[in-house]
């Protein structure tokens, strides 16, 4: 808020607000601050609105937000990735796998974007999901570092609950930043009722929200 009161024309402040309130729970608040963050610098994260609603799960909104300003052929993966995590909230599998795809050509990532094709063709988006995992494990196996966060994530996906919740007490000791955004992801949503699960948020600090 100091920030904001010495330079009410920069960008920044007003993105990093919208973070916090988000963590509050104070929603129209953190879309009125993105939005005030867009009109300052429109180019700065031209992507951030769009997840800003996916947060909030307002999926309409986030989708058309990324085709609005994702079109006439930019080249940021930023907005496929976001379209297809809305796609996939929302429920819209083949929409969420095809952006996904997409977003990995544009990162030059061809070896992702063929098997995360046919991970879908095999089996749905559970075939993709599993596909996550399998990578991040892999990558945990090459001793290559992965957030314990998006291990979590991958499991949640799947409704591997003992290991979603393992996942996010390591998160926790990892002080995970983006633990801050947790009760913001639907996939999250089916431990809500297990105590661990709101220890841990009470542990973060966070104001309950299930």
């Amino acid at each position: 808020m100091r920030a904001i009161q010495l330079n009410p024309n920069s960008s920044e402040p007003h993105h990093l607000y919208a973070y916090i309130l988000t963590a509050l729970n104070r929603p129209d608040e953190a879309i009125k601050e993105e939005k005030r963050s867009m009109e300052q610098d429109p180019f700065a994260r031209s992507w951030a609105l769009g997840y800003q609603y996916v947060f909030e799960r307002q999926y309409d909104a986030a989708i058309a937000e990324f085709r609005a300003r994702g079109g006439g052929g930019k080249q940021d993966p930023a907005f496929q990735f976001g379209l297809a995590w809305a796609y996939e909230e929302k429920g819209m599998y083949p929409e969420s796998a095809l952006e996904l795809e997409k977003a990995f050509h544009i990162s030059g990532d061809e070896r992702s974007a063929e098997e995360a094709r046919l991970a879908f063709k095999r089996d749905g988006m559970r075939g993709i999901r599993e596909w996550s995992l399998k990578q991040n494990l892999e990558k945990i196996r090459a001793k290559k570092y992965v957030s314990a966060l998006d291990l979590a994530t991958d499991y949640a996906r799947l409704g591997r609950k003992q290991e979603t919740l393992a996942a996010l007490e390591k998160a926790y000791e990892e002080r995970s930043p983006w633990l801050s955004l947790l009760q913001k992801s639907r996939g999250f949503d089916f431990v809500h009722s297990d105590e661990r699960y709101r220890a841990l948020v009470k542990r973060i600090g966070l104001p309950p929200a299930y």
